[in-house]
C-alpha cells in the first residue's frame, strides 16, 4: 500500500458507506478534540452518515442541517431526547444567508470544528470554499476517483445536473486553506468514460467544455 494512503488500513463502516467511520475515528485518536461536528446533507441522521457513530456511541455534540422537510422529520426523530445534537431544516449554499458560517452562528458550535462532513451531491466545493469563520480540523467531503490527480476539476456552481449525485464532484489539491487534517472519499459518476476518452483522442492538455462544465486539463501530471 502505498504511503500517502496509509489511513484507508482503518477504513471500517458501521453507519458510513466508503469506510469513513474506521478512518474518522483514527484521526481522531491523533488529534485534540473537543467532541463537536457539523454534517449537512444529513439525510435522515443514520443511513450512510459519517457523523451518527460519534454522536450516538462516542458522546459527541453536532449540528446536523438536512434542506428535504421529509427527511428532516426523520434526522429529529433519530435524534429525540439527545440534547447535545441540534437539527436544523435549512439549505446550506454558498453566498447570502445560507452560508454555513451564518447558519451555524445561532448555534454553540464551536468556531475549531473537529469535524465537518459535506454531502450535498453538487456544490460542495463552493459550499466548503465558503467556509471562513469556522475551521474544521477534519473535513469529509466527496470527490471524483475516476478523474486522474493529472486533471484539476471543479464544476461550475449551480450548473443543472447531467443526472442525480455529484456530477464529476470535485478533484482539487486537498492541502490548502490550513485545515490541520482533510480527508476526501470518492463517488463515482457517470462521466468518467467521457475524461477517459477526452485524454485517449487528445494526447495532451486542454482547457475544453463539457456540458457546461470547465475540464481543466493540467500540462504536468500530479505526482
Amino acid at each position: 500500500m502505498k504511503e500517502g494512503n496509509w489511513l484507508l488500513r482503518f477504513s471500517g463502516n458501521v453507519y458510513s458507506q466508503f469506510g469513513e467511520d474506521g478512518i474518522i475515528e483514527k484521526i481522531v485518536s491523533m488529534l485534540p478534540v473537543s467532541g463537536w461536528c457539523v454534517e449537512f446533507g444529513a439525510w435522515d441522521g443514520k443511513h450512510l452518515s459519517n457523523t451518527h457513530l460519534l454522536l450516538s456511541q462516542k458522546g459527541w455534540s453536532g449540528v446536523l442541517i438536512e434542506s428535504d422537510p421529509k427527511k428532516y422529520q426523520d434526522l429529529r426523530a433519530t435524534y429525540v431526547g439527545n440534547e447535545r445534537v441540534i437539527c436544523l431544516n435549512r439549505k446550506v449554499s454558498f453566498d447570502g444567508d445560507d452560508l454555513l458560517d451564518n447558519i451555524l452562528e445561532s448555534t454553540p458550535a464551536p468556531r475549531e470544528l473537529d469535524l465537518l462532513s459535506i454531502d450535498i451531491d453538487g456544490n460542495d466545493y463552493h459550499v466548503w470554499k465558503s467556509v471562513i469563520r469556522y475551521r474544521p480540523k477534519i473535513v469529509v467531503i466527496e470527490f471524483n476517483n475516476t478523474i486522474p490527480n493529472c486533471i484539476e476539476f471543479i464544476r461550475r456552481p449551480r450548473v443543472r445536473r447531467l443526472r442525480e449525485g455529484a456530477v464529476g464532484g470535485i478533484t482539487v489539491p486537498l492541502g490548502a486553506g490550513g485545515f490541520l487534517a482533510r480527508w476526501a472519499l470518492e463517488w463515482r459518476p457517470h462521466i468518467a468514460d467521457v475524461f477517459a476518452r477526452l485524454r485517449e483522442i487528445n494526447g495532451g492538455y486542454h482547457i475544453r467544455i463539457l456540458n457546461d462544465i470547465v475540464i481543466a486539463m493540467l500540462e504536468t501530471p500530479v505526482r
